[in-house]
């Protein structure tokens, strides 16, 4: 989850992380209640204030719930 100015990821493409790589699934714009301790959770944090601790950064507004999954890079 990030609050953006607007959504900065696309749907289909893959990022680098360190040694592997993340598959963008989906991008939901949400609203602060969709916020939920269970979200929160799920998504690998303690809970809401943890979460926010982390997704609230820079000028943005708009809350962006990013789904994604890791992708092994192959080395040759």
């Amino acid at each position: 989850m990030r609050f953006w100015l607007g959504a900065r990821v696309t749907v289909g493409r893959r990022y680098p992380m360190e040694d592997e790589q993340i598959e963008v699934d989906s991008v939901e714009l949400i609203g602060l209640p969709s916020i939920t301790p269970d979200l929160a959770r799920e998504s690998g944090f303690l809970g809401v204030l943890d979460l926010l601790t982390v997704a609230i950064h820079g000028k943005g507004e708009k809350i962006y719930l990013v789904r994604f999954h890791f992708v092994a890079v192959k080395l040759v």
